[in-house]
């Protein structure tokens, strides 16, 4: 149930490094989202979190998280540029974000996020890498990467409750 989770995004974390194995530098991503709760338990961002890499090349320019409209969303997103903001819906304005500086992005995602839905639609050019899927409870892949021609890894996560994965 969505509305037992409690967040807390504004917690900073000790300097330490995170995700050795994956190859992560946390420098650049920012320090507030990793000790967000979820049912007074710590998050465990390796294990966890959909984490994928979006390139910028402009000044403010804007990422949008694609979601499908049948499904649920409730989650954190931490934008690698040391913010964050929580998403509640496939129509949360909260989904699109602008970046100050154009670069490569770091984005987390940690809560419930059913499906992802690019659909050779939006920002299908900005994702670059997904370097986990995580265990966002995802239940539809249905030309979630569909037209994403720059995406060139997709890793990890759980898929065990995905009925569609065409297109």
């Amino acid at each position: 149930d969505v509305n037992n989770y409690e967040m807390d995004i504004n917690k900073k974390m000790p300097n330490k490094t995170f995700l050795p194995d994956l190859g992560i530098n946390p420098g650049n991503m920012s320090n507030s989202f990793y000790h967000n709760t979820f049912s007074n338990n710590t998050c465990d961002i390796e294990r966890d979190s959909f984490i994928s890499v979006w390139r910028t090349s402009a000044e403010n320019e804007t990422v949008t998280i694609p979601m499908n409209e049948d499904y649920n969303y409730f989650y954190a997103v931490d934008w690698g540029d040391g913010s964050g903001s929580m998403i509640s819906s496939f129509d949360d304005n909260n989904r699109i974000h602008t970046y100050e500086k154009p670069g490569d992005y770091y984005i987390s995602i940690k809560g419930i996020m059913e499906s992802i839905y690019f659909n050779n639609e939006g920002d299908k050019n900005k994702i670059i890498k997904v370097i986990d899927l995580g265990d966002v409870r995802w239940k539809n892949f249905n030309s979630a990467f569909k037209g994403c021609i720059n995406l060139s890894t997709i890793e990890g996560g759980s898929t065990n409750m995905v009925t569609d994965m065409s297109n």
